[in-house]
C-alpha cells in the first residue's frame, strides 16, 4: 500500500501489475498535526487513512479507490471519458 502524500506536484503511481505486495505497509501512518497547510484537508485525509487501516485489518484489503465528490457530479459519459484520458496519461508516463 502506498501512503497518500498530497503535494502541489503530481506523484506517479506504478500500474497494478508492477506493484509489489512485499512493499505494502501494514498500517498507513497518520499525518502529523500541522503537516499540511490546510487543517480541514489534514482531518479528512486522516479519517480516510483510519478507514483504510480498518479495512485492511478487518478484511485484508490491499487497494482502495476513492472517488471525489466532483467526479460523482459528472455524468457517466464524462466519468468514462476522464478514465480513458487518465489511462492514456499513465501509458505515456510509463514509456
Amino acid at each position: 500500500m502506498r501512503r497518500v502524500q498530497p503535494s502541489a506536484t503530481a506523484t506517479r503511481i506504478a500500474p497494478p501489475a508492477k506493484r509489489s505486495r512485499a512493499h505494502a505497509l501494514e498500517k498507513i501512518p497518520l499525518l502529523q498535526r500541522n503537516e499540511l497547510r490546510q487543517p480541514l484537508v489534514e482531518k479528512i485525509l486522516n479519517q480516510m487513512i483510519n478507514l483504510v487501516n480498518a479495512l485492511k485489518a478487518e478484511y485484508g484489503v490491499d487497494e482502495v479507490r476513492v472517488e471525489l465528490a466532483r467526479e460523482l457530479k459528472m455524468s457517466r459519459e464524462e466519468r468514462e471519458r476522464m478514465t480513458r484520458q487518465n489511462g492514456e496519461r499513465k501509458r505515456r508516463m510509463i514509456r
